[in-house]
């Protein structure tokens, strides 16, 4: 009878060990496919937004390799604006494709002006902001703008990670010759330099321009 009932609670506990394994394996897989149904929809959702982007470029026929143009520098080279405006201010007169977000937004008798930079996700995009930031080169854009388009960015509140994709046709280039730079520790006790600068600033037309975010939705963009 002890025999018996040894070999009965080993089968027991055999049994409860093989539907332990087999609810574990079935929360990994679950686990598995969550994970990959959150990606798919995170790969679906970039898909769209280079759709939208893709379908705004077609549309204004609009130069996204801009920045090849001026071409690669060796560290301590200087960028020369005539190389800037080659790249921005095309003979052809297509418009460039730029990332970027909006600083600030200011009203000039009849218009609206609004000041692009860089912005953290346009680093994360890979789209040469990371060598731009590297050979200290910084491209800024000033812009008039519609009224509907300054709506559209002060309805959109936007995150660390978001930036617009904007269609602009360039008219100028200017360089900034100096800034200021600070030394020192203390309060008390800081020297300022002048240094020469390599930041472009661009100014001309915003002709549309589309709100790249993380949490980008038609409606969002629609708006």
């Amino acid at each position: 009878m002890n025999a018996n009932l040894l070999k009965g609670n080993i089968m027991k506990t055999k049994k409860l060990w093989i539907l332990a394994v087999m609810i574990i394996v079935t929360i990994i897989l679950n686990g598995c496919d969550s994970d990959s149904s959150e990606e798919t929809a995170q790969e679906k959702k970039k898909h769209k937004i280079a759709e939208e982007v893709q379908r705004l470029c077609s549309q204004y026929d609009a130069v996204t390799d801009w920045k090849q143009r001026i071409g690669e520098k060796a560290f301590g080279q200087h960028t020369y604006t005539i190389e800037v405006e080659n790249a921005l201010i095309r003979t052809d007169g297509r418009p460039i494709l730029f990332y970027g977000v909006a600083d600030d937004i200011v009203k000039e008798s009849d218009k609206y002006v609004v000041y692009w930079s860089t912005g953290f996700a346009s680093l994360l995009r890979g789209s040469g902001a990371i060598l731009d930031l590297a050979f200290g080169r910084d491209f800024r854009f000033v812009l008039d703008c519609t009224p509907s388009q300054v709506e559209k960015i002060m309805d959109n509140s936007v995150s660390t990670f978001d930036d617009y994709a904007v269609i602009a046709q360039i008219s100028k280039v200017e360089k900034i010759r100096f800034k200021l730079e600070g030394n020192g520790g203390s309060y008390e006790d800081v020297s300022v330099n002048l240094e020469i600068a390599n930041i472009f600033i661009a100014k001309g037309k915003c002709l549309d321009l589309l709100l790249v975010s993380d949490e980008w939705t038609d409606d969002k963009n629609n708006k």
